[in-house]
C-alpha cells in the first residue's frame, strides 16, 4: 500500500492535534518526532506542497509552547508546562 505524502501529513497533524487537545504528550518529545517525520518526507518528496502544512503546524505548536513557558507555572493545578495549551 502506497500512502501519499499529503495523506501522511494529514494523519500526522490530526494525531498530534488530538494528543495536544487530550493533554497527552510532551511538546519537546513530540517536536522531535514531527521534525523527524518531516525530514523523512522531505527526503522522499521535497517539492510536495503538503509539507508546508506540517512545517506550519510545528511552528504554531512551538509558538504556543514558548508562550506557555513565558507564563510560567502559575497556570493552575494539573497543568504540565511541557505541553502546549489545549485548543
Amino acid at each position: 500500500m502506497n500512502i501519499s505524502t499529503e495523506e501522511i501529513v494529514r494523519r500526522v497533524i490530526l494525531h498530534a492535534g488530538e494528543m495536544a487537545r487530550d493533554d497527552a504528550y510532551s511538546w519537546p518529545t513530540a517536536k522531535q518526532a514531527l521534525v523527524r517525520i518531516l525530514s523523512e518526507l522531505e527526503s522522499r518528496s521535497a517539492d510536495d506542497p503538503s509539507l508546508a502544512q506540517l512545517r506550519d503546524f510545528i511552528a504554531e505548536q512551538e509558538r504556543e509552547y514558548a508562550s506557555l513557558q513565558k507564563r510560567g507555572p502559575s497556570l493552575g493545578k494539573g497543568r504540565n508546562p511541557g505541553r502546549p495549551p489545549r485548543r
